[in-house]
């Protein structure tokens, strides 16, 4: 799991030279933190500048007797107290969701509520079109796609990011169509239309909208080619 700034600005208090209450993976996560933060890599060398100027100062009085002794048992004091509030605080936490399961139970299944909305989506490119504007008012229906294969729409996590998704279907092929604006993925701005990958089961496509600057439509094709989502019924043969 990935280090936030607040947790990392907490660890910097036990990560100073001379102090080894972290362990090594909680070390090596600030650190990675440090490095891909430059707000808190800044508030660290803040830090240890005033650790230092501190020392320094520090090291020009003279210490009357005992007194080394009686502030490193109010740090040692002050460095317990801290980690009991941070363990009662994760204790809170796992008492509430527990709490919350029981107070809350897993919500009930209505079949009948999903059929209907199957049902209200299955081919209907007005709906499609309604609830895509909803999302953003740029977007519009994927061109050349035909409505009468469409059996569903959906938002979605996108391998990172939350998009619209229409799923396609003819015969045994599958086509995706995911609706973004083209800054979602840094790959995008300036890539022509056309294939950006294929294999023996996937075509992964990009088409820009011809009439919103900057949507794309990114499409996936699993066990087939595009074309027959362009276009009506094949001609019968005679």
């Amino acid at each position: 799991m990935n280090m936030d700034c607040n947790a990392a600005r907490q660890l910097l208090d036990f990560a100073r030279p001379g102090i080894t209450e972290l362990d090594a993976s909680d070390i090596a996560e600030l650190e990675m933190h440090l490095a891909d933060c430059e707000s808190c890599a800044q508030f660290a060398r803040a830090e240890r500048r005033s650790d230092d100027l501190l020392a320094s100062a520090m090291q020009d009085v003279v210490m009357p007797p005992g007194a080394r002794g009686r502030l490193l048992a109010r740090a040692d004091q002050a460095r317990s107290t801290w980690w009991r509030k941070r363990l009662a605080v994760a204790t809170v936490a796992i008492a509430s969701v527990g709490a919350g399961w029981w107070l809350y139970p897993a919500p009930r299944l209505d079949a009948d509520t999903i059929a209907s909305i199957a049902l209200e989506r299955f081919g209907n490119q007005s709906a499609a079109e309604e609830w895509l504007a909803q999302q953003n008012r740029h977007f519009g229906f994927p061109p050349r796609f035909k409505a009468k294969y469409l059996v569903g729409f959906e938002t979605r996590d996108y391998h990172g990011v939350t998009a619209p998704v229409l799923t396609f279907v003819k015969r045994n092929s599958l086509a995706r169509v995911v609706v973004l604006a083209e800054k979602q993925f840094r790959e995008l701005p300036g890539v022509a239309d056309g294939s950006l990958a294929e294999n023996s089961v996937a075509t992964i496509l990009v088409i820009h909208d011809p009439v919103s600057a900057g949507v794309v439509y990114l499409v996936e094709v699993l066990n087939g080619p595009i074309d027959p989502f362009y276009v009506d019924e094949e001609p019968a043969i005679t």
